[in-house]
């Protein structure tokens, strides 16, 4: 109405005094409505972090809390912006049983949210979310099992639920979060992370939370959900390897974890590492060009230190072995695979893992010896099946079952097969495996420094064998067909001495045979087997002298 009556007296006002009188309504139009908007904007603004910081309370049943230096809304500009913000578990969910995460981010820009939607159906949808240098830290679950049994029935944590009190539905057209750290930890406790991360991309579209969440598995969904680490480090927890890699990719929605130029780094040198460790062991390296998981259950993995998938695939993968038994072995009775894999103290559960193109090499520095033994397996591809942590799943058929096709020493195409029976947890094993031809002195780096033995001649032109094993003796045959095989048995350092060579004159004339078949024309075949030492390994079942 006062609008209406100045606008009257304007129109008897000369028109200089018009447009002077008109801007000057303008202008408190403009004040008052900005004085109102700004009002607006701090009233909600205390509004909307009262309510966000009852919201996370209530809807982690008291588990987390939410603390912000500042919290502003733009109602005209339809933002709302968080200055350090940090989400953190509440001393209620300090608890092994549980997995923990803490949030952190210099600031957070909400942008482009729809107050029509919200007012009309009490949805809101938002176009972006903007973190600045966020951090983000898990404290796994500890425990193995899928689902632990409780004396207190604990809800589950709920991102409807926390929402649903004001909200039926929230959408989030984009969330990108570039630059940030990961921090992966075994337990509230630690200070040191399993897995630390930086340069890392977090890329989500389409994210929602509504009703179809709170009784399902998962707390959001989303057309794509993608973590990249450009650069990270893993930690084993006994210290003595770090894992390192240039690109982990990692996706919820298509289940996948990918990583390139991964390594498993011993942190200790060869002849260090054994007196490192106060007992003879393997030191192993490895590196893979790739490492691809596939329909994996990454959330699982992220937030219960468990790790289910069905496929593992790995190329160009290079394992290197070393192994000095000139340190003392530990008088401890090795367990068996079967037993290993039952006492893994996560949940594991893997389908297949497939190699391609991977070469395995092996050194033994024999006690007392100056070289080590060299074994090698090139274009090795093969295919493991059947590796499963939990033994409350095992029936009569569960087994590990590897197959692989080889070159052997670079010479030879090595076939064979492994299976261990998982339903037990003694060793044992059925194997057997076929070798093509290849010149005996391809053996020479592996017999000299070990069995100190030289090959001067000789090719197998085949060779098959079967072993089994019963948990403390293997027993198998094995069949050789070679030609022209003759041998040194090297001396010491001195030379060949006259023991030596009568030692050289029996091996030759009298116990190993030039050629088989024989002039007979008969094939032999000769029993294979050792009884295991208890102190030693699978692999040991093969490599023991009987």
């Amino acid at each position: 109405m006062y609008i209406g009556i100045l606008l009257g007296l304007v129109s008897f006002m000369p028109k200089t005094r018009k447009l002077r009188l008109f801007g000057l309504i303008v202008v408190v139009m403009l004040s008052v409505l900005l004085l109102s908007a700004g009002f607006l904007n701090s009233y909600l603004s205390q509004r909307v972090l009262s309510s966000l910081k009852e919201r996370v309370e209530e809807g982690s049943h008291g588990e987390y809390t939410i603390a912000v230096d500042d919290l502003s809304v733009r109602v005209l500009a339809r933002s709302v912006t968080i200055e350090n913000l940090i989400v953190a578990p509440s001393e209620k969910n300090i608890t092994a049983k549980k997995v923990g995460y803490v949030i952190k981010a210099s600031s957070l820009k909400v942008v482009g949210f729809s107050l029509l939607s919200y007012f009309k159906n009490k949805d809101l949808k938002i176009s972006s979310i903007l973190f600045t240098k966020p951090e983000i830290s898990i404290y796994q679950k500890q425990g193995k099992a899928i689902e632990e049994a409780v004396d207190t029935v604990i809800p589950p944590f709920s991102f409807f639920e926390m929402i649903s009190a004001k909200l039926n539905s929230l959408s989030i057209d984009k969330i990108d979060i570039d630059d940030a750290k990961i921090n992966i930890y075994r337990s509230s406790v630690d200070t040191v992370a399993l897995l630390s991360a930086k340069e890392n991309s977090i890329s989500v579209r389409k994210f929602t939370v509504d009703s179809t969440n709170n009784n399902s598995d998962h707390l959001f969904s989303a057309e794509k959900f993608e973590i990249i680490m450009n650069r990270f480090s893993y930690h084993l927890p006994d210290g003595m390897y770090t894992v390192f890699g240039k690109r982990l990719y990692t996706s919820y929605v298509d289940s996948v974890i990918s990583i390139d130029s991964f390594q498993l780094v011993p942190n200790y040198p060869k002849k260090e590492f054994g007196k490192k460790l106060g007992r003879q062991t393997s030191r192993v390296s490895i590196v893979s060009s790739t490492v691809n998981f596939t329909d994996i259950d990454v959330k699982r993995f992220l937030e219960q230190n468990s790790f289910v998938a069905g496929k593992l695939t790995l190329k160009g993968f290079l394992i290197d072995v070393y192994r000095d038994n000139n340190i003392p072995l530990a008088k401890v009775v090795r367990p068996s695979l079967q037993s290993m894999i039952r006492d893994i103290p996560i949940f594991l559960s893997i389908d297949t893992i497939e190699m391609v193109n991977a070469s395995a090499k092996y050194e033994d520095l024999a006690e007392g010896a100056n070289a080590s033994g060299i074994m090698k397996f090139d274009k090795i591809n093969g295919v493991i099946t059947g590796i499963i942590s939990d033994s409350s799943l095992y029936n009569d058929k569960s087994e590990i079952r590897l197959v692989m096709n080889s070159i052997f020493m670079n010479k030879g195409r090595f076939d064979a097969s492994f299976h261990f029976p998982l339903n037990t947890r003694d060793e044992i094993s059925f194997s057997s495996g076929i070798m093509s031809s290849m010149p005996i002195m391809a053996l020479s780096p592996l017999l000299e420094s070990t069995k100190g033995i030289s090959i001067k001649s000789g090719n197998i032109d085949s060779m098959k064998f079967v072993l089994n094993t019963n948990g403390t003796y293997s027993d198998g045959t094995m069949t050789m067909a070679y030609h022209n095989l003759s041998v040194n048995l090297l001396g010491g350092k001195e030379g060949m001495n006259l023991k030596t060579k009568l030692k050289n004159f029996v091996a030759n004339e009298l116990i190993i045979k030039e050629n088989n078949p024989g002039k007979d024309g008969k094939l032999r075949t000769v029993s294979i087997g050792v009884q295991k030492n208890q102190y030693r390994y699978f692999p040991y079942f093969f490599m023991e002298k009987k």
